[in-house]
């Protein structure tokens, strides 16, 4: 079997570069370490929906917020709640009464969050859900103390301390 690729030059990738990203994002040129990021990052998202969908469970971070808001009395939220109205994005957890979503941000020393494509996703997510009339609260691993959720559950429902949290 021949490789289809052989005969192409560099100037046939930026040309096709040009073509698929015009009118989407800004020109990205692509080189073998961007394609191999872009590839493990798509492979770890996918894994994530995989042991989400096979133990109907969020991360390590999503259950312990989970343990943690319900320790301070947190109102019931629902979980992945999918808030835009054309894209499949979601919010790892969702207040309606405050129209407030929470994001637990992991792999943030190397992760997805923290790489160029993921970051700049992120931030087109969370830019939409401002706009669509939403407040954000994203919380990293160090900032999952009961101290600091309880410090949210007072801004987004101060009348609900003290009461069991049911997050479905």
């Amino acid at each position: 079997m021949s490789n289809p690729f052989a005969k192409l030059t560099l100037a046939d990738a930026l040309a096709h570069n040009r073509k698929v990203e015009l009118g989407r994002k800004p020109l990205r040129v692509h080189t073998p370490a961007s394609l191999m990021a872009d590839k493990r990052e798509g492979e770890t998202q996918k894994k994530a929906t995989q042991l989400i969908a096979a133990n109907g469970q969020g991360s390590h971070l999503e259950q312990r917020f989970e343990k943690l808001w319900a320790e301070v009395g947190g109102p019931k939220l629902e979980a992945e709640f999918r808030f835009h109205p054309t894209r499949r994005w979601r919010a790892d957890f969702y207040h309606a009464p405050s129209r407030t979503l929470i994001e637990i941000e992991g792999g943030v020393w190397g992760g997805r969050h923290t790489r160029g494509g993921g970051f700049l996703a992120d931030s087109e997510k969370y830019l939409a859900a401002f706009l669509l009339g939403f407040s954000v609260v994203r919380l990293t691993a160090p900032q999952l103390t009961r101290e600091n959720l309880a410090a949210v559950l007072g801004r987004i429902a101060p009348n609900t301390r003290g009461t069991p949290a049911n997050i479905g």
